[in-house]
């Protein structure tokens, strides 16, 4: 069975391999690739950050190098993704 690759993957291992070549709308769409990116992980580390005492925090923040209530940041949303609509 073959491996499966994202479309998204795929396009962004496509201009790794020619970044001489990155047109403005490979870089529009990167651009959007990471605010949507950063969404989620903020989106994660809040959820993280919330969780019950039930839940093992701690192999799920090592898994994106990430250390409980470490941003400093208030409880509830975060302000900074306030603008970013989140995934569609």
């Amino acid at each position: 069975m073959a491996d499966y690759i994202s479309e998204q993957r795929a396009r962004i291992a496509k201009l790794r391999g020619r970044p001489d070549r990155v047109t403005p709308d490979d870089v529009r769409w990167l651009l959007d690739q990471l605010a949507l990116a950063d969404w989620h992980l903020e989106e994660l580390r809040d959820r993280i950050d919330n969780a019950g005492s039930m839940m093992n925090t701690s192999y799920v923040s090592s898994a994106i190098d990430y250390t409980r209530w470490s941003r400093g940041t208030p409880r509830g949303p975060v302000v900074a993704n306030a603008a970013t609509p989140g995934p569609c």
